[in-house]
């Protein structure tokens, strides 16, 4: 526990991890906005009868919510590992420190993409079985919020 302690110290030292929650910050805020346009905006009440399947979406993007989080900070972690060691090391950025360094907007923006891309597919598989036509819906509004948040991150 205390080896956990120590690592979780020497991680937070650095502003890198702070950059990295706020990827992750700026994917949470980008779900929710999605998740609150399709359950209040979108009027799919209308011609899609949906008060029993409104539960099982809602626990559904809480714990996918969840899960993505801890995903998309262990992602970004392991990937800032090498920078973070150069950077406490006092070495210089050289190499493949320096390729790393300068690539981590592009792979943050590719840890952002898989974890919308597999939230689509699942909350698509889950609305699939319910409504073919609900879960296009449900495709077509994640892929436009992940688009535009992994643009704006």
């Amino acid at each position: 526990m205390e080896r956990w302690g120590r690592l979780f110290r020497w991680l937070w030292a650095p502003p890198w991890p702070v950059y990295a929650l706020t990827m992750v910050q700026a994917n949470i805020i980008g779900a929710v906005f999605v998740f609150a346009f399709l359950r209040f905006v979108l009027p799919v009440d209308h011609f899609l009868d949906l008060e029993e399947f409104r539960f099982l979406n809602q626990y559904l993007f809480i714990g996918y919510l969840v899960l993505a989080f801890i995903g998309g900070v262990i992602a970004s972690t392991l990937l800032l590992l090498p920078v973070l060691r150069a950077d406490r090391a006092g070495r210089d950025f050289g190499g493949a420190v320096r390729d790393r360094t300068l690539k981590l907007p592009f792979h943050q923006a590719l840890i952002s993409g898989a974890t919308w891309g597999i939230g689509t597919l699942l909350f698509v598989a889950a609305n699939g079985g319910h409504s073919p036509r609900l879960a296009l819906i449900v495709a077509v509004t994640s892929i436009l919020g992940g688009v535009v948040t992994c643009l704006s991150s």
